[in-house]
């Protein structure tokens, strides 16, 4: 089908990028939804989609659960059509922003009272004093202790990147 022609594009364009399998999997994904969904429609050929057609397609994505989906449609649409003139103006979806939930002193000391495991109980410590997510917690070796100057060294930790917290006497105590 003509209109089909454009995922071809799409997939050489993210080969030559070196796209995870993931990334190729979602944008292909994607970019036929909306091509089918274009196809239902009548249209032979992508050239003739305007760009309010596709505003109205990405304001009702099917299965439009986070703005990822959205993200990936639009990327979709700009490099599998090259057709920037009808989508450059698309807005992408403000991002999310989520306040982390918080653990009171109370809530704290009622999980560590259902530890039945010491080992447990010492992680639940060190994540709430030191900050640290569970990969980081659980990576942690006693080499990454830093006793001389009180501090965590985090090797890895979130986006691959190394970053030392301080560890305080208490927390040490319970080491």
């Amino acid at each position: 089908m003509e209109i089909l022609k454009p995922i071809e594009a799409l997939l050489e364009h993210l080969e030559s990028k070196m796209c995870s399998p993931d990334t190729k999997k979602n944008y292909k994904g994607a970019a036929f939804k909306w091509l089918k969904h274009f196809e239902a429609l009548g249209y032979k050929e992508v050239k003739e989609i305007s760009g309010k057609d596709v505003q109205r397609y990405l304001n009702a994505i099917p299965g439009r659960s986070s703005r990822c989906t959205a993200h990936h449609a639009i990327n979709a649409l700009c490099i599998a059509n090259k057709f920037p003139n009808k989508v450059s103006w698309i807005p992408y979806p403000p991002k999310e922003f989520k306040q982390p939930i918080r653990v009171t002193h109370e809530e704290f000391l009622k999980i560590i009272a259902k530890c039945e495991n010491a080992k447990h109980s010492l992680l639940f410590c060190v994540m709430f004093d030191a900050g640290l997510r569970i990969s980081e917690v659980i990576k942690l070796k006693l080499t990454d202790i830093d006793r001389a100057q009180m501090l965590f060294h985090i090797l890895a930790g979130k986006h691959k990147k190394d970053r030392s917290v301080k560890l305080t006497t208490l927390l040490l105590s319970l080491i």
